[in-house]
């Protein structure tokens, strides 16, 4: 079943408070995949509220401070467990690779910490989502995704 999901529907954050939509998983080779719409504190995601098979529609904005993606959602579903616990699990490995990163930093000589302390931090958020997608749509292109 096809509907575009009402703009009330969906998940909504103003200034990192609200709901916001966090992990692609199990991609089709129709372009859905299916996310989960989460809590957010601080842009963190807490609770997970919903799971949906959803197909990327329009996308305005994609600057750092605004952004808004449109969905057409084909499904909803229960919460996606293993999804669930990729998140959590991202979310410990991030701030152990920021502690480690800020323990490190007194061994390290002039700013050379800080500019690793700065790459970890900002660059983990999109480099390990970036790279987890690319190897999942490569391997549903293949069919060798389960």
């Amino acid at each position: 079943m096809l509907t575009p999901e009402a703009s009330e529907n969906m998940a909504t954050t103003v200034q990192g408070f609200g709901t916001s939509f966090v992990g692609q998983r199990d991609f089709w080779p129709d372009g859905s995949y299916i996310t989960t719409e989460w809590v957010v504190l601080l842009f963190l995601p807490l609770i997970p509220l919903r799971s949906l098979r959803v197909t990327e529609t329009t996308s305005e904005g994609g600057t750092p401070f605004y952004s808004k993606q449109g969905y057409l959602v084909r499904r909803e579903l229960p919460i996606h467990l293993r999804q669930v616990l990729c998140v959590y699990g991202f979310l410990v490995f991030y701030v152990g690779l920021c502690a480690l990163a800020a323990m490190a930093s007194p061994l390290l000589p002039g700013h050379a910490a800080e500019i690793i302390l700065v790459a970890v931090v900002i660059g983990t958020p999109w480099l390990v989502p970036w790279y987890a997608r690319a190897r999942a749509k490569t391997r549903s292109a293949l069919g060798t995704h389960k």
